[in-house]
């Protein structure tokens, strides 16, 4: 078997690695939290990288609706996903830097993410998936995170 040949299997069975510097994947970690007993998610963005990140601010997950993914799922009855209505969230041109190490926080309204339905699922216990991938300024990439969280709250009257 030729050189060619070789290194072709060797490429087919995924066993070289041929990830440049700038596609490594940019190391992050995400806590989602809730705060007190309240509709509102405390988002902590820890870079874990050791470079400074410069991302446009409403790259974050609590700069732009679409940022970052958020379903609330109501535990009550057909366990039924609280729906959002799409709206425009247009980005503006501004930056920000994580350092290396640095942890920055923000948060994220889920009253104000889905006012149409939020009424109804108000006092109801909801289960609260989330996705996130940072990108930075420079079109690098984060590991996609994902999790959950109940959201623990007294009725309301």
């Amino acid at each position: 078997m030729n050189s060619c040949r070789i290194w072709l299997l060797v490429l087919s069975l995924g066993l070289a690695p041929i990830a440049s510097v700038a596609e490594q994947v940019i190391r992050v970690q995400l806590t989602v939290t809730q705060i007190g007993q309240q509709a509102r998610l405390k988002v902590n963005v820890t870079n874990q990288s050791k470079d400074d990140l410069t991302l446009y601010k409403s790259e974050l997950p609590w700069g732009n609706r679409y940022s970052m993914i958020v379903v609330p799922v109501s535990l009550v009855g057909n366990n039924e996903v609280v729906s959002s209505v799409g709206s425009i969230d247009d980005p503006g041109p501004g930056t920000t830097v994580i350092h290396s190490g640095e942890t920055i926080s923000g948060e994220i309204d889920l009253a104000r993410r889905f006012p149409q339905q939020w009424p109804e699922v108000s006092d109801k216990p909801l289960l609260v998936f989330w996705s996130y991938q940072l990108a930075t300024s420079d079109e690098r990439k984060s590991q996609r995170l994902v999790g959950w969280l109940e959201l623990k709250r007294s009725k309301q009257k």
